[in-house]
């Protein structure tokens, strides 16, 4: 902790940062619906900076801490709030992890048949299907 910081002041501080990764978390699930990849990467770089100073922030409770439980009940009952919304984000980062494996899953798939009807097809550095045109002897056709 922080000189002068106390102990309810950095469990209100990880209460934030708490609600701030739930709303990051949202963001990327959104982002990765909308193949918004400016937008997940936004989230990811801010959730890095966010996650950094819950850690800081967690290590200065466990410090204060230091295996006795708070006396403050004011302390106490942010202490409930933020194991309530650990476990929130736990789950929501195996949600995340879920979407964004389904999401790769799915874009692997589509891209291997994709090169089977069309050898070479690829997604470019914005994810857009780019593929070389088809032959007139593959297409069935000719002009």
């Amino acid at each position: 902790m922080e000189p002068g910081t106390s102990l309810v002041e950095t469990l209100e501080l990880e209460r934030a940062c708490c609600a701030r990764l739930a709303a990051l978390l949202d963001a990327e699930r959104r982002a990765v619906a909308a193949h918004d990849l400016d937008a997940l990467l936004a989230s990811l770089r801010e959730r890095e900076t966010v996650h950094a100073r819950w850690r800081h922030a967690a290590s200065a409770r466990a410090a204060a801490l230091a295996g006795s439980a708070p006396t403050d009940p004011a302390a106490a009952s942010l202490v409930a709030q933020l194991r309530a919304a650990g476990a929130d984000l736990a789950r929501a980062l195996r949600v995340n992890a879920a979407i964004v494996g389904g999401a790769l899953a799915q874009v692997s798939d589509i891209l291997a048949a994709v090169r089977r009807a069309q050898p070479g097809s690829r997604y470019d550095d914005h994810a857009t299907l780019t593929a070389p045109l088809p032959s007139a002897s593959r297409a069935g056709w000719s002009a």
